[in-house]
């Protein structure tokens, strides 16, 4: 879900066709990263966070209009 919403959100962005004379690409573009979680786990948010950042770094450092994704995969117990 989160990657299709990137995806949607960057494509959204390049049909605005916003022109950026100093980009290599020549118009606006969209670098993103994402962090999630698997469903039934829990996590530290301040580690998710800095998941995503790392993920953020890695699409700027891949290049414009790039996503890119990491998972928080640490597994906590869940109290029943």
């Amino acid at each position: 879900m989160a990657r299709m919403t990137a995806d949607r959100i960057a494509q959204t962005v390049r049909e605005l066709d916003i022109s950026h004379a100093s980009s290599d690409k020549g118009r606006i573009t969209v670098s993103i990263g994402i962090s999630t979680l698997s469903r039934g786990m829990l996590g530290d948010p301040s580690v998710l966070l800095e998941t995503g950042d790392q993920a953020l770094y890695a699409a700027k450092c891949a290049g414009r209009d790039t996503i890119r994704a990491a998972e928080f995969v640490r597994e906590l117990p869940v109290s029943a």
